[in-house]
């Protein structure tokens, strides 16, 4: 070992200690031989701040150190600058300490050259770049996460712009990431740091109010936390009670969302519970319910039903006998790791991080699919803000699987989650077992079964209300697929129906019937009489006439004819439109027909009504109407509004 600096001699003393205590399996002497070729690279580099440059890289090992304590990680860590700041070849690391670490150091190093300021001002382009590098490898990402907390550390030394410019970027990029792999440390004080740069009034004026409300309830937060322990331990239960304080944003952006004071914000402390098994959680629950008075509505099973992140705990306000509001946190050790160190977690303790970084990762993946597909680049970068920014949804299947869907998701998006093919063949959608529209919302709990037919294939509709980013890439790569020939046929049909008029005959136009309103040679299936807004297929005609079913029509399925099925299409006339409405209202005798006296008047066709109920014992109204263009809804929405009972008046994307 090459003898160093005295200064640097100490540090790596002090790490190699921190190490030892953390219980890091990683190799001394490999480690040794990283941080000596760092020292070497930067010897002649200091940071702002006056202390030898390498001492940054020691400072992001150690963060390394609680995620993913292994000599690889510890060692790119070490070196992640040394190509882009003291100009030594990637190809060298790789050499002289192996292939994994070179190819870590070079993504870090790629990155490292993407020019960021705020999601508003990237390019589209430049996060694509950083998201295919980051999607590589666990080890990039959290090195990447450790080195920017670091620099936001020790953001004071430099220049106020640059202090501004890089807390915005931590707080629009590098926050939203970990907190989308579950890395609450890093986010929470990253999300700090930031916030003290970029607002720092508020930010001096928070600190102080929480400083103070610390210092008078610290006695008290500890006197609860110590009852809790005994009595839990008193029942037979082997647990670990820690407080913790909420951190300084996540209040301020409740103060903020609710328009309140400090003063009122009563849930600034939390106690924690931490447990050996499952069942052990429920009985905490159980015995914290008899010490103290449980806030209605303020109980979340995560552990049943886990967030987004794969975050697992139960969370219950209580109120003790002194009127304090407390939040209490219970859940097992293997949650705990997992809600500490979210991806890491895995590393440390099952060894296979990379296999569930890439499942954590299929949103970034998704992205880079469809940055391809995507010509605006605006919408891109929305799609992103929803994928890093917007909590998502957790819905299952009949089997009880979990799927994970981004914000506002569509039942469409749920079968794209599933598979691909599935997702393209998609028929019909039950929603905890009612038959729903494909574009009907997806909310947390929902049972969502998917059927297919080889039949069914994908169209342009689709994309105006599905979500995710992997529905619109894989909806998109299908329809392009169609090809040109599709595109002349369909070409073809609308007009050959423009020629025909309303008055003329339906005819086959490459395999498929063209029809329209007021065709001579159709007739309407009384058994499911589709409108212009249904799909539609037909048979061979009997005495020169065709007989129009719905697509999903049960009658005709059963029926001889449905396996000489022909596929059929409705043309509309030019700047028709068919529109499904949903009225929602109050139960009361005349509310159809208020709402008709309504929309009879303004020479809007109503194609199709059907009534249900709703799950507040409200009354859904929905309607087929057939208008000339889209400023009729628009005039008939307000005249429906001031009907009496109606709540809510809006169209339905199919």
């Amino acid at each position: 070992m090459a003898a160093l600096d005295p200064v640097l001699e100490d540090a790596f003393s002090k790490f190699m200690a921190i190490a030892k205590k953390k219980g890091a399996d990683i190799d001394v002497s490999a480690v040794r031989k990283a941080f000596e070729s760092a020292a070497m690279a930067h010897r002649l580099q200091k940071r702002l701040s006056g202390e030898p440059y390498v001492l940054h890289s020691l400072a992001v090992a150690e963060i390394i150190l609680d995620y993913i304590p292994d000599t690889v990680a510890v060692q790119a860590a070490l070196l992640h600058d040394v190509p882009r700041d003291a100009g030594m070849p990637v190809e060298y690391i790789e050499r002289d300490f192996g292939e994994t670490v070179g190819l870590i150091v070079d993504g870090l190093t790629r990155i490292g050259k993407i020019p960021f300021m705020s999601l508003e001002q990237a390019e589209a382009e430049n996060i694509r770049k950083m998201m295919l590098i980051l999607s590589k490898d666990v080890r990039i990402i959290l090195i990447k996460l450790a080195d920017r907390l670091q620099n936001m550390r020790t953001i004071g030394y430099l220049p106020p712009e640059k202090q501004e410019r890089m807390a915005r970027e931590t707080m629009e990029i590098y926050a939203p990431l970990a907190h989308k792999l579950n890395i609450p440390k890093i986010k929470n004080e990253l999300e700090d740091l930031s916030f003290s740069v970029l607002n720092p009034e508020e930010y001096r004026r928070l600190k102080t109010a929480m400083d103070l409300k610390r210092t008078g309830r610290e006695g008290e937060i500890e006197r609860i936390r110590s009852d809790m322990e005994k009595e839990l331990k008193r029942k037979g239960m082997d647990v670990l009670v820690r407080s913790r304080e909420k951190h300084l944003y996540s209040v301020y952006k409740k103060i903020r969302k609710k328009e309140i004071g400090v003063d009122q914000v009563h849930d600034l402390f939390a106690v924690r519970i931490i447990t050996k098994r499952v069942s052990d959680c429920y009985r905490v629950l159980e015995v914290l319910g008899q010490m103290y008075k449980p806030i209605p509505g303020t109980l979340d099973d995560y552990i049943s039903a886990p967030k987004p992140n794969m975050y697992q705990s139960l969370h219950v306000n209580l109120l003790t006998e002194k009127g304090q509001n407390v939040e209490a946190q219970i859940r097992t050790e293997e949650m705990d790791r997992l809600a500490e160190s979210g991806i890491a977690a895995h590393w440390k303790y099952k060894g296979h991080a990379q296999e569930e970084y890439d499942k954590k990762i299929e949103w970034m993946k998704s992205l880079l699919n469809w940055q391809k597909e995507v010509k605006e680049e605006k919408e891109y970068i929305e799609g992103l803000k929803i994928e890093l920014f917007e909590r998502g949804i957790v819905a299952f299947t009949p089997k009880g699987d979990m799927i994970e869907l981004p914000p506002e998701s569509t039942a469409l998006d749920f079968a794209f989650m599933l598979h691909t093919s599935i997702g393209l063949h998609t028929d019909k959608i039950k929603i905890n077992g009612k038959i729903v529209p494909l574009s009907h919302p997806v909310a947390d709990g929902d049972m969502v079964e998917v059927m297919t037919s080889p039949q069914m294939r994908a169209n342009t509709n689709w994309l105006t209300f599905v979500k995710g980013s992997k529905a619109k890439s894989k909806i998109r790569v299908a329809l392009k697929m169609g090809g040109p020939k599709r595109k002349v046929a369909v070409e073809a049909r609308i007009a050959h129906a423009e020629d025909e008029g309303p008055a003329g005959k339906a005819k086959l136009v490459g395999g498929v019937l063209v029809v329209k309103h007021g065709m001579t040679n159709v007739r309407i299936a009384k058994c499911c009489t589709p409108t212009g807004h249904d799909e539609i297929v037909t048979y061979p005609p009997k005495m020169g006439n065709y007989t129009i079913h719905a697509k999903g029509c049960p009658t005709f399925k059963k029926s001889p004819e449905a396996k000489r099925a022909i596929p059929a299409e409705w043309v509309h006339e030019k700047g028709e439109l068919i529109q499904k409405v949903n009225v929602t209202g109050e139960d009361r005798p005349t509310l159809l027909s208020d709402i008709l006296k309504v929309i009879i008047p303004s020479h809007v066709q109503i194609e199709k009504v059907s009534i249900s109920m709703t799950k507040d014992e409200k009354v859904m109204i929905t309607l087929v109407l057939r208008m000339h263009k889209k400023g009729d809804f628009e005039g008939l929405k307000g005249s429906m509004k001031e009907v009496r009972g109606v709540r809510e008046v809006y169209a339905v994307a199919e």
